[in-house]
């Protein structure tokens, strides 16, 4: 039922004669005869339907190479060139969904101690 139009309960109780039913129907199969259902999904319709629908494939490109980015900067460590970016961008983050002052010192405290974590592997890693 479409949600724009009131509900008329009167259109219950209207009948079709045969010969309504029968234009009816014959405007329903000649619709569909005009419009079939495509029997399968080739690289054309692949095509086809991105060209038609280039808003959404741009926004799932942009979702997939953001959560490209994401992965790789958080594998970032202190020695990688991702790194500041890693912490600046997490920790602003993660920042936005703390809501009471306790909240954002457990958060400090957890960022500093994964710092103090990849100093002592980067130390490690260095020979020190």
């Amino acid at each position: 039922m479409n949600s724009h139009l009131p509900y008329n309960p009167e259109v219950r109780t209207v009948t079709l004669s045969p010969e309504e039913r029968r234009i009816m129907r014959a405007r329903i199969v000649e619709e569909m005869r005009a419009r079939p259902l495509p029997q399968s999904f080739g690289a054309a319709d692949l095509l086809r339907f991105i060209r038609s629908h280039r808003l959404v494939m741009a926004c799932v490109c942009v979702v997939i190479v953001v959560i490209g980015l994401f992965s790789m900067i958080d594998g970032a460590g202190p020695n990688s060139m991702l790194y500041t970016t890693k912490t600046t961008i997490r920790d602003a983050v993660t920042g936005w969904f703390v809501s009471s002052p306790e909240g954002e010192i457990e958060l400090d405290l957890g960022a500093a101690e994964e710092r103090m974590q990849e100093i002592e592997q980067l130390a490690t890693d260095l020979g020190y």
